[in-house]
């Protein structure tokens, strides 16, 4: 355990070959000045830059002393570049693209930005109306990889912003899984116009009735299983307990990038929170999740078993197992059943499990 949050504090930077061919812009062959640095290079200062949470003149140093330690000959743009180029990045999410449906968890959070109201309380101790931005995501319950994210001021609506979150999502969508603030019918219309066919799991207001049409919607569907079974009964049936996946995907970023965001302007805040959604997804990949690995070594208990039943089984994570090492499954027959271990390829357990 001690050995797994030390390498916590491991830190590996290495720069691709293609990295440093694409890090000078393109020759521009229309009207107006040549760019020094391409979308590549700026991106990947203010990924940096939200990793490490640095300042800007910070970054820059920081880009100078990597590229100077890694003997890469590239130069790194300077804070005003950063600041200048960062409005006018179109980004979207780095996700992997899925052949079957993907079940799509919605939901927003506050993030705080430092303005006015704050300089005022920590100058003159006035205080002033709290100024924040409304981040919008939504998430692959399977992958964690954040779909789709929208930042918008703080009093744009949760409905609101939902077309432009399924705008994003290009693959087919089984289900979309969201909380009682989305229970509307531009939800719904929303989501017809853009994945028809896709499953609806919003639970209905405890005032709502259904509607009087012949054909019952997906809405009065679930009116009618509330009333059947309950509310927690609906929940249980419909799968809506995955939509504590995009909660997790929030306290994620909030742990990760920070609770308020670096940039001053709304552009570059729209692109400050882009970047650090793709950072989330590459780390996201970078790691097997525990549950996957717990699921190894049940499939790897019940082949030693053979026909003999596994009525219970146990697993505890050690430590993180990061994509493209090998892996190597171990089992030891005790007097109470299996001992199970997963090892990465320099022997550190990564996960223990016991099958009886």
């Amino acid at each position: 355990m001690i050995n797994a949050l030390v390498r916590r504090g491991d830190l590996t930077v290495w720069l691709t070959e293609e990295a440093v061919t694409a890090w000078r812009s393109p020759r521009r062959t229309g009207r107006g000045g040549q760019r020094i640095y391409s979308d590549l290079a700026i991106e990947t200062g203010l990924a940096l830059r939200l990793v490490l949470r640095l300042a800007l003149r910070q970054t820059e140093g920081a880009l100078r002393s990597i590229a100077g330690l890694l003997g890469a000959v590239i130069k790194a743009p300077d804070h005003t570049t950063f600041s200048r180029r960062s409005a006018h990045l179109t980004l979207l999410p780095q996700t992997v693209k899925r052949d079957e449906p993907i079940h799509l968890l919605i939901d927003s959070t506050g993030l705080k930005i430092y303005g006015e109201g704050e300089w005022l309380d920590q100058k003159h101790g006035v205080r002033a109306r709290r100024r924040w931005r409304k981040l919008h995501i939504a998430v692959d319950a399977d992958t964690h990889e954040v779909r789709a994210c929208e930042l918008t001021p703080d009093d744009v609506g949760d409905v609101t912003a939902v077309p432009d979150l399924l705008d994003q999502v290009k693959d087919p969508v089984a289900a979309v899984i969201a909380d009682g603030a989305y229970d509307g019918q531009p939800v719904y219309d929303a989501v017809a116009a853009n994945h028809p066919g896709a499953a609806i799991v919003i639970p209905p207001r405890s005032t709502a009735v259904a509607g009087q049409n012949e054909n019952p919607t997906q809405r009065d569907r679930h009116l009618e299983a509330i009333a059947k079974h309950g509310r927690r009964g609906w929940q249980q049936r419909s799968g809506y307990g995955r939509r504590s996946l995009v909660e997790t995907a929030m306290f994620r970023y909030k742990t990760i990038i920070g609770r308020r965001l670096h940039a001053r302007t709304l552009s570059n805040q729209q692109t400050e929170a882009k970047i650090a959604c793709n950072v989330l997804n590459r780390m996201t990949g970078l790691v097997v999740q525990g549950a996957l690995q717990a699921t190894w070594l049940a499939d790897f208990a019940r082949t030693c078993r053979g026909d003999a039943p596994i009525t219970h089984f146990e697993f505890r994570a050690r430590s993180a197992v990061f994509q493209g090492r090998a892996l190597t499954l171990s089992a030891f027959v005790t007097p109470d059943g299996l001992d199970l271990a997963l090892r990465d390829s320099s022997d550190a357990i990564c996960m223990v499990g016991r099958a009886r």
